[in-house]
């Protein structure tokens, strides 16, 4: 008996890719589908096979297998003098099985039986259930729901299976002909979707909604929606982690001679900041446990001084600064 060549099927090489496998098997399952051609035997045989062929060479655990399978059998039976089929059989975990043959062959080895058990006896298109693609999508939330973490509903089109094309076992029509999805087999639906935003969480990070994504194949799962969150600035605050920025202005006479300043949290509190004598523009100042809160953790509270320069003064003030210069020997 003859191995069937699931490469040959396809029509694509040993070496080719997954993408190109999956390209392959979308044109002649497109060419060869039920919908396309009514009543048709052979048409309808060739699509379960093809899609057999898919089903097998998408997987790479079982394509790999499926070429070691390849590799021995040589598409032909072989007898039990040129060819081990225990060693076979354990390097598919015992399930492969060798028949007596009537044709002179000592113990033929009957590959059908192994590709019954291998594949659970999935080889009608109809049984071969294909999970949907996950769709990804970039939504952009606040600064503070990213900070403190809440729910944040969006509006996104996903696709959905086209109801007046589907295909027999499940399978999505490719008809060309189709006026509501172009033969695509999907379409566009909006919906508005709620995410859990976890606390202090940052932009690039992704979050995983089951079920949401592209329709499967054959009574196949949905696939996921798979959403990368972008942080909105804020006017006031900076993030790094846990820890959050904010920049006070001061004036010239605080900075020189220190000073006591207000300033509020990210919480809406007020906190008393002391400027020692002499600060300078850019002076960071911690304030411990008054950042973000998450997992058990805390961050902190940075403080960056912004010393505000008077850009026009009164007669009597430049004197007195001149004054104020020449007292402590500054060029000016």
């Amino acid at each position: 008996m003859q191995q069937k060549d699931f490469y040959k099927i396809l029509g694509v090489e040993e070496n080719v890719t997954q993408d190109q496998i999956k390209s392959a098997y979308r044109q002649l399952a497109k060419k060869y589908h039920p919908d396309t051609h009514k009543n048709d035997k052979q048409a309808e045989e060739r699509f379960k096979e093809i899609s057999e062929a898919y089903a097998v060479l998408k997987d790479k655990e079982k394509r790999k297998k499926y070429d070691q399978l390849r590799k021995y059998g040589n598409h032909q039976q072989y007898n039990s003098q040129g060819f081990d089929f225990e060693d076979l059989s354990s390097m598919f975990g015992g399930r492969a099985r060798t028949k007596r043959s009537t044709g002179g062959f000592g113990g033929a080895f009957e590959f059908e039986d192994l590709f019954s058990q291998f594949f659970s006896g999935r080889n009608n298109a109809t049984d071969i259930r294909q999970k949907g693609n996950d769709l990804r999508a970039t939504v952009h939330i606040p600064f503070e729901t990213a900070a403190r973490g809440g729910k944040h509903t969006v509006s996104l089109n996903f696709k959905k299976a086209c109801p007046q094309c589907s295909g027999k076992g499940g399978f999505m029509s490719r008809s060309t002909f189709c006026s509501t999805c172009g033969g695509s087999g999907t379409i566009n639906e909006s919906k508005k979707v709620c995410i859990n935003i976890p606390p202090a969480s940052d932009s690039g990070k992704q979050i995983r909604l089951r079920g949401l994504g592209e329709p499967g194949m054959g009574g196949g799962e949905r696939g996921s929606l798979i959403v990368t969150v972008q942080v909105l600035p804020h006017p006031v605050f900076e993030r790094k982690g846990l820890d959050l920025y904010t920049t006070v202005n001061i004036n010239v006479v605080q900075a020189v001679l220190g000073s006591k300043i207000n300033v509020r949290t990210f919480d809406g509190k007020e906190v008393q900041l002391k400027i020692p004598q002499g600060s300078q523009n850019g002076k960071l100042f911690k304030l411990k446990k008054l950042g973000l809160e998450a997992k058990g953790q805390k961050g902190d509270f940075y403080v960056r001084l912004h010393v505000q320069i008077p850009s026009k003064l009164s007669g009597s003030s430049k004197k007195i600064l001149e004054d104020f210069a020449r007292e402590a020997g500054l060029a000016h």
